[in-house]
């Protein structure tokens, strides 16, 4: 069974996603320490932003793909069974979808 990506795609997903996700953690480091919001109306603008709204849309997206590939990778490396693979995998996208459901009614 094919899920979805393999081989040198994986493997550039995975890298591309963490670098983005050290750079927007690097990004959300340099803002709290040098510019902090004062109040709730502050850190309610600053998260209302529309470059903020699609870096975190964009951290999340990366992050649930990072941690697919992550998790497909460790999953086929580990267990043999194809069965057992097969409901791993699937458990871990309907946990993963879930994550993202979340993270869309938490942040929108």
């Amino acid at each position: 069974m094919n899920f979805l990506i393999d081989g040198l795609k994986s493997w550039i997903i995975q890298r591309l996603s963490a670098v983005f996700i050290a750079l927007f953690f690097l990004y959300l480091l340099a803002y709290f320490l040098f510019s902090p919001p004062q109040n709730f109306n502050d850190w309610q603008s600053w998260s209302d932003s529309l470059v903020n709204q699609i870096l975190f849309s964009s951290f999340f997206a990366l992050l649930l793909l990072h941690a697919w590939v992550g998790m497909r990778d460790v999953i086929f490396d580990y267990i043999k069974s194809q069965r057992l693979q097969n409901i791993l995998l699937y458990a871990l996208a309907v946990f993963l979808m879930g994550c993202a459901i979340w993270a869309v009614q938490v942040f929108f």
